[in-house]
C-alpha cells in the first residue's frame, strides 16, 4: 500500500521538512541513533506497542526501516527538534497499515520536554502537510485509553473515537486503545 498523492508531481517523502512555531520536522536519519536510543526509555514506551532499544543496533534499524519506508511512500518519519536550538524532542510517523485504508499518526516526545504540547504541535503540522499533499479523507490516530496527555491531541484537532480495542505490546503486556479518525481540515 503506498500514499495516494494529491499533488503533482509527488515529493521525496525523504526531502521533506515541516516547521511549526516551535518545531521543525525532518526525516529521521542515521545521525539520530544515539539520541533516540538514549531517549526512546521504557518509561516513554509504556504507552506504546514498540519496546525500548536493548542496543544502538535496534535504534539504526528502526531508522534503515523507516528510510526504506519513505522510499516506498508507504511512511514519512520525522525527527521534531526545538527551534532554534535544534534539540531533538521526539519522533512523528506517518504510516500506511493495512489494518487502515487511511494514514496511521504516531508520536512521542523524550521525558525532558513533556509537557510544552510539542506532541500536539508535531501532530498538526505533520496532519497538515497530509492534508495538503494526500488524498485521504481521515488520519487515524490510536492511543492507549489511559493515555489521557496523548488522548487530547486528536481531540484538539477534531478528532472522534471510531474503534476500540486491545492490542498486544512488544513487552508482553497489552494495550487498550482507543482508536480516533481526524477529519480533514
Amino acid at each position: 500500500m503506498l500514499f495516494t498523492f494529491s499533488t503533482h508531481p509527488e515529493p521525496s517523502l525523504l526531502e521533506v521538512r515541516l516547521e511549526s512555531p516551535r518545531l521543525v520536522l525532518r526525516p529521521v536519519a542515521e545521525s539520530d541513533a544515539p539520541v533516540i536510543f538514549q531517549e526512546f526509555s521504557p518509561a516513554i514506551t509504556h504507552y506504546m506497542i514498540p519496546k525500548a532499544a536493548e542496543h544502538i543496533d535496534d535504534s539504526l534499524a528502526f531508522i534503515r526501516a523507516s528510510e526504506k519506508g519513505m522510499r516506498a511512500k508507504r511512511e514519512l518519519v520525522c525527527a521534531i527538534l526545538e527551534k532554534p536550538s535544534g534539540d531533538f524532542a521526539g519522533c512523528c510517523g506517518l504510516h500506511l497499515w493495512a489494518a487502515w485504508e487511511e494514514p496511521e499518526l504516531g508520536i512521542w516526545i523524550r521525558a525532558g520536554v513533556h509537557r510544552k504540547g510539542y506532541g500536539r504541535e508535531a501532530v498538526k503540522a505533520m496532519a497538515e502537510w497530509a492534508f495538503q499533499h494526500l488524498s485521504y479523507p481521515n488520519l487515524i490516530y490510536p492511543v492507549d485509553r489511559n493515555n489521557l496527555a496523548s488522548r487530547r491531541i486528536p481531540e484538539s484537532l477534531g478528532g472522534s473515537v471510531f474503534a476500540e480495542k486491545v492490542v498486544p505490546t512488544q513487552r508482553g503486556t497489552k494495550l487498550d486503545e482507543v482508536v480516533y479518525k481526524i477529519p480533514r481540515f
